[in-house]
C-alpha cells in the first residue's frame, strides 16, 4: 500500500511538471521586424549608385526572458544612362497592348474623318460618362498630336476638351448629319473643319493603336 501511494505521489508529481512546462512553452513569444531604406545618387555622367539598407530586429520571450537579434545587411548597384533607358523602353507589341486597354478602359466609341488638308481626326467618346479624346495626325506625317480629357464647357455654354491634369481646352463643335453616322467636328478657335465617321469600336481602337505606336 505504502508502495502505491509513491507511485501516485510520483505520478501526479510528473503531471505537475508537465502542466508547468507546457505553461511555459505557450508563455513562450516571438516578432520580427524589417525596415527597408534605400537612397540614390546620379553623377554628372548619368550614373545612378543606389544604397539599399535592411535593418531585421527581432525579440523573443521564453522561459530565459527577454531576448533580441539585430541584423543590418546593406545591397549597392549601379546603373548607366543607358541601362536605364533600356529597363524604360517598350516593345512595340507592349506598347500595343497597353494603349489598347487604356482605349477600352476610358471609351466606348469612336469616329474618324479628315479635314480639307488631308490631315487625320480621331475622336474617341464614352457614352457612359464625359471621357473624351482627340488625335490628329497631319498629312505629311511630321505630327501627331493627342489630348485625353473630358468633357466641359465654357461660361457661354462652349463645349470644350478638358485636360486631365491642367486648365488647358479645346472648343469645338459638332453637327450631326440626320440619319446618318456621320458628323462634323469644328474647332472655332482656328476654323479647322472635319468630315467624321462613326466605326466600328474594335476597328477603331486597332486602326488608331496602330497609327500612334508606329508615328
Amino acid at each position: 500500500m505504502k508502495k502505491n501511494g509513491r507511485n501516485r505521489m510520483l505520478a501526479l508529481a510528473l503531471a505537475v511538471m508537465m502542466v508547468v512546462m507546457l505553461a511555459a512553452c505557450s508563455a513562450s513569444s516571438s516578432s520580427t521586424t524589417t525596415t527597408t531604406v534605400s537612397t540614390s545618387v546620379t553623377d554628372e555622367n548619368g550614373n545612378t549608385t543606389t544604397n539599399t539598407t535592411t535593418t531585421e530586429v527581432g525579440s523573443s520571450v521564453g522561459t530565459d526572458g527577454v531576448s533580441t537579434t539585430n541584423t543590418t545587411t546593406t545591397e549597392t548597384t549601379t546603373t548607366g544612362p543607358d541601362d536605364a533607358a533600356a529597363a524604360e523602353e517598350q516593345t512595340p507589341e507592349e506598347e500595343a497592348a497597353e494603349l489598347t486597354d487604356r482605349m477600352y478602359n476610358l471609351y466606348t466609341g469612336g469616329a474618324k474623318g479628315t479635314n480639307a488638308d488631308g490631315d487625320t481626326f480621331y475622336f474617341a467618346y464614352n457614352e457612359g460618362n464625359d471621357n473624351l479624346m482627340l488625335a490628329i495626325k497631319t498629312a505629311d506625317d511630321s505630327q501627331f498630336n493627342k489630348w485625353h480629357g473630358y468633357l466641359g464647357e465654357l461660361d457661354d455654354g462652349q463645349p470644350v476638351i478638358t485636360g486631365y491634369s491642367d486648365d488647358k481646352y479645346i472648343p469645338y463643335e459638332i453637327q450631326q448629319n440626320e440619319g446618318e453616322d456621320t458628323f462634323t467636328l469644328s474647332f472655332p478657335e482656328n476654323g479647322d473643319v472635319a468630315n467624321m465617321e462613326v466605326m466600328d469600336f474594335d476597328e477603331f481602337v486597332e486602326d488608331l493603336v496602330n497609327e500612334w505606336v508606329n508615328f
